[in-house]
């Protein structure tokens, strides 16, 4: 029988043979169809990495460049989790002597051909047409049909339960995050001692106990504060380490670390000192069937302690290898002439000696280091500690995004005189200007009594707590935060996208991998008035498809211009790929550095001498079908059509209209930099 991989030939043979092996292989040998898809994903992966030149400096391990391709924006999230599920099932399959379940054959099956797919249709020629999957199939026998509806139900079921995991858990943790939240503004301060402790949360109906999420300075404090000598219960550790637990101990369960395999590192150190977890993808009822870690051994539910100073010196080390790792990351991720304006000063002169010869002097980087230096040195000053005030012997401790954020973008409400008070007659006007004691307010601003400070402070409070839930516990959210609000307050409005991208002190590509969107962020931000929100509800669906859908050409983009050409009040009406034809040709044959990177391979130069025609059917294949066929039913491409299809209010035209030009014109411009710059590097 044809194998359903025969498509694949056409665009790479040695691909074709791995997963024709894998194929072959699902009913009588399911270990071999896993090892076979992992080599296959690995193959596939250093494919796609060299056709986008993303290993000029050092070459990547395999998982290192899986990452790597999502932070570019080449691989779409479903397969990343395709390569990522190969991977892991593969080497489990090559080191695990028990046997593999034909179910994780057939799902390996489909993975592989996911990626399959995804790589004839973005990287092979137009003409080749994907077929619909279909399970492999399986010789006859005379119980064979049963057997396989067995499997094919086991199967759908699995189905299920990813969707399940991969949809309604992760929207269900957040709202239970939210309450946790909303538990601990109720409970009010607590004290120093209580707070380097865990905060156990009585959870109705999970009927487990949920630790708080420590910060990691918070962390390092409670540990390197501890006598040397001290034995610290692992609970509390994993705590101060910022993991999220759910203790079960006390009812003779075990102890639960919620989080996936990037765990492993913080908990395989522990090994020295007799602790063990063990990684259950699908967690346990516990933890709602999240992925998490157990604590293992003989006696699970007793407590457990560990050696403090033993551990530091391990995170000591951890945290340096960690350090080589991002510098070589942010190498392989950048020119050399645009180190320095990603990072810190002393990161940066690390990087410049590790990709230089000793003893030898970059004048250009020299330049560029002293002037980025010069123009962030404010910015990269916020980088140390939050902002921490005193009110009543009460701390409150403003988030680092915050050590610029003006009193009047607090949104305070029923202070107004004390505000302009504080304003004009004291000149604080930004968080950071607020003095160290607020006792002070009521000293020297007139008219403000005690009450009306109370109420000030409560409302800053509440704005620390959305300004947290904006940013998120790691730094990247909060830099990207930061670097933002400088911009808008340099140009005194709110920038664009594009403008993000080229004055901000940011990777603007962030936004769409921390937010999904920069117009989402700028609705989470609390930047857009009342109708603006409303647009960024709406049509949010839209606006994650202009920002992510995948580019390996510009030719998706090129199309939208010419959409968007045709002004607010037509841009959303149907367009056939001879319609676009003309405007298309032109974008390419009038600029040569466009062309000579987009339209000048081997298809592409015959369309030199004879244009409309043959640009139209290139444009109906690719982008209009491809974009069509890919898109979550935002787009398609039907009877010579390509249009949207979704409808926009008359009120959100114009807004919707600018928002999609700024995107289109952003991806246009980051992409076109992109290229050149590969283009540059290999000559």
């Amino acid at each position: 029988m044809v194998s359903l991989f025969s498509f694949l030939e056409e665009a790479h043979s040695g691909l074709s043979v791995l997963a024709v092996e894998a194929e072959e292989a699902v009913w009588s040998n399911p270990r071999a169809t896993l090892t076979q898809g992992r080599l296959f994903s690995e193959e596939l992966a250093s494919i796609v990495s060299k056709q986008e030149n993303l290993e000029n400096v050092f070459a990547l391990k395999y998982h290192e460049r899986i990452h790597k391709l999502s932070r570019e924006g080449i691989l779409p999230e479903e397969i990343k989790t395709s390569f990522e599920w190969l991977r892991l099932s593969g080497n489990q399959a090559s080191h695990d002597v028990k046997s593999i379940p034909i179910e994780l054959a057939i799902t390996a099956h489909r993975h592989i051909f996911a990626l399959a797919s995804w790589y004839v249709e973005s990287y092979g020629p137009l003409e080749i047409e994907t077929p619909a999957y279909q399970m492999p199939f399986k010789p006859s026998k005379s119980s064979s049909n049963l057997v396989t509806n067995e499997l094919v139900s086991e199967h759908l079921g699995q189905l299920l339960n990813e969707q399940i995991e991969t949809k309604l858990l992760p929207t269900l943790t957040e709202q239970f995050k939210f309450l946790h939240d909303s538990i601990s503004k109720v409970a009010g301060s607590l004290d120093e001692w209580t707070r380097q402790q865990p905060v156990s949360v009585e959870e109705g109906n999970l009927g487990a106990t949920t630790t708080g999420i420590a910060t990691s300075k918070n962390a390092i404090e409670l540990i390197e504060s501890s006598d040397s000598s001290e034995k610290l219960e692992i609970g509390n550790y994993l705590v101060g380490r910022g993991l999220l637990t759910i203790d079960k101990r006390p009812n003779n369960g075990a102890l639960w670390v919620i989080g996936g395999w990037e765990l492993k590192d913080e908990l395989f150190s522990l090994k020295d000192q007799g602790l063990y977890f063990k990684f259950a993808r699908n967690g346990s009822q516990s933890t709602k069937r999240q992925p998490a870690w157990f604590l293992t051994g003989k006696e699970p539910s007793t407590e457990r302690y560990l050696n403090v100073q033993e551990n530091q010196e391990q995170d000591k080390v951890r945290i340096l290898d960690d350090l080589e790792i991002m510098l070589k990351s942010v190498i392989g991720d950048l020119s050399i002439n645009d180190l320095t304006e990603e990072i810190p000063d002393s990161s940066a002169q690390i990087i410049i000696e590790l990709d230089q010869p000793r003893n030898e002097v970059n004048p250009n980087v020299q330049e560029k280091t002293e002037a980025v230096l010069g123009e962030r040195q404010d910015v990269a000053s916020m980088y140390i500690e939050d902002i921490v005030r005193t009110y009543q012997q009460r701390e409150i401790r403003f988030p680092v995004s915050m050590s610029d954020f003006s009193l009047d973008g607090l949104q305070i409400i029923g202070c107004d005189a004390l505000l302009r008070s504080m304003r004009d007659e004291q000149g604080w006007t930004a968080i950071s200007n607020l003095p160290h004691e607020l006792s002070e307010i009521t000293e020297n601003v007139s008219g403000a009594g005690t009450k009306t400070v109370a109420k000030l402070v409560k409302q800053m409070e509440q704005s620390i707590q959305n300004e947290k839930k904006l940013i998120g516990s790691g730094n990247r959210k909060a830099n990207l935060v930061i670097a933002y609000r400088a911009l808008k307050k340099k140009l005194g409005r709110r920038p664009t996208y594009l403008e993000m991208h080229q004055q901000g002190t940011c990777d603007s590509k962030e936004f769409r991998q921390l937010f999904g969107s920069y117009h989402l962020f700028l609705l989470k931000a609390k930047e857009l008035d009342k109708q603006k929100a409303a647009v960024a509800q709406r049509y949010e669906q839209w606006l994650l498809e202009a920002e992510s859908t995948i580019m390996r050409k510009s030719y998706k983009m090129v199309v939208l211009l010419i959409m968007l050409e045709r002004g607010s009040d037509g841009w959303m009406k149907p367009i056939t790929a001879e319609e676009a034809a003309s405007f298309f040709y032109a974008y390419y044959m009038n600029d040569p550095d466009k062309k000579s990177i987009d339209f000048s391979d081997d298809e592409t130069r015959k369309l030199w001498e004879e244009p409309l025609d043959k640009t139209a059917r290139l444009i109906a294949r690719m982008p209009m079908s491809t974009w069509g066929s890919s898109s979550n039913r935002v787009v398609s491409y039907n009877k010579g059509q390509f249009k949207l299809l979704f409808n926009v209010r008359e009120n959100d035209r114009e807004i919707l209209y600018e928002w999609t030009r700024d995107i289109c014109e952003y991806r246009l411009t980051s992409y076109f930099e992109r290229k050149s710059e590969s283009y540059r590097m290999l000559e």
